[in-house]
């Protein structure tokens, strides 16, 4: 028998028999390997979703781990509609994706604004946005939209509407924009403290102007560091979500989420092939969110002195016949 604290469930489909529903559920087992029963509507605990764990449903349901009630075929076993635990476990990695695309794309707008260079003319960007609130409330990184107050952001079904730049908040490279209009579709928010490396994400955005595109991938590595600016101006974005979902520009500003559909990142930034990165959403993001949605701005406690990165050059010197190495810093 498989470590059921460490089954996952990939995949929940319901179906109609003679008026009954039931269940295909499939469920990635440790190893690596794929398993799925089709249960009754006993077997099955309300609400479950792909990333619950099996113990967890068994709980839920009042099943004992003995019950055969809950019991999944052997591992290695053929599915029941001939498919192969390969072919089985690309559909359920297929469902997932689709799921998370389905649920988070009417969320995500594409952003078009006219920003000022520092001649004060007029340059197009773009980027994406994710909807917070049915009101209008809407995430999206800020230097999407530096230099300009208002845009125009659409929809995957074709509905447009202007926005006005509520605050940003280049320290944390987020900004909160408001929607004209009401009864938008917001996304969940999850907790990007949860995340596990190697856990699947999704990013879903606006690259190069294609609205709605959709990207899996994996969370690379957690914790990461993202300088933004340079000289005096140049700052570090902390605690970093990295993953190799494909990012294009277009894509800053849009949704990273899990395998729930729950965003846990705003993307910001392409490293380069494979690496992306994206701000965390956690209760650290949600108080900066919720002071720009109240005051436009964020207050942060200082104590008089920042750092910055700065050049050193090194110089040998000789000093009684010892080499010595000084270093002269260039601010």
């Amino acid at each position: 028998m498989f470590g059921e604290q460490e089954a996952v469930v990939i995949g929940v489909k319901p179906f109609d028999l003679h008026g009954v529903t039931y269940y295909d559920v499939t469920v990635l087992i440790p190893d690596g390997s794929v398993e799925q029963a089709r249960l009754g509507p006993e077997g099955v605990p309300e609400g479950i979703q792909p990333g619950d764990h099996v113990m967890a449903m068994r709980a839920a349901a009042g099943i004992s781990a003995a019950d055969p009630a809950f019991r999944l075929p052997e591992v290695g076993m053929s599915i029941a509609d001939g498919r192969t635990p390969e072919g089985a476990a690309l559909d359920a990695y297929s469902q997932v994706v689709t799921t998370v695309a389905e649920r988070l794309t009417p969320s995500v707008a594409s952003l078009r604004v006219i920003q000022r260079d520092g001649r004060g003319r007029g340059v197009p960007g773009a980027g994406s946005g994710v909807v917070i609130s049915p009101d209008g409330f809407v995430i999206t990184s800020a230097h999407v939209v530096v230099g300009t107050t208002r845009g125009s952001a659409s929809f995957v079904d074709g509905h447009e509407a202007r926005f006005q730049v509520v605050g940003r908040d280049p320290l944390s490279a987020l900004a909160v924009l408001r929607l004209d209009g009401d009864a938008f579709h917001p996304a969940d928010l999850g907790d990007a403290s949860e995340l596990r490396v190697g856990q699947l994400v999704v990013a879903v955005g606006n690259p190069l102007g294609f609205s709605g595109s959709v990207t899996a991938g994996v969370v690379s590595a957690l914790g990461r560091a993202l300088p933004l600016g340079s000289g005096r101006a140049g700052r570090l974005i902390e605690n970093v979500i990295q993953t190799d979902a494909a990012l294009n520009p277009g894509n800053s500003g849009g949704a990273l989420a899990d395998g729930r559909g729950r965003v846990i990142g705003i993307t910001t930034a392409v490293a380069g092939i494979g690496l992306g990165l994206a701000v965390p959403i956690d209760d650290a993001t949600l108080k900066i969110v919720a002071g720009l949605i109240g005051e436009g701005r964020v207050h942060r406690a200082y104590i008089g002195i920042r750092g910055a990165p700065v050049r050193c050059r090194r110089a040998r010197q000789r000093r009684s016949g010892a080499r010595s190495v000084s270093r002269s810093c260039r601010w």
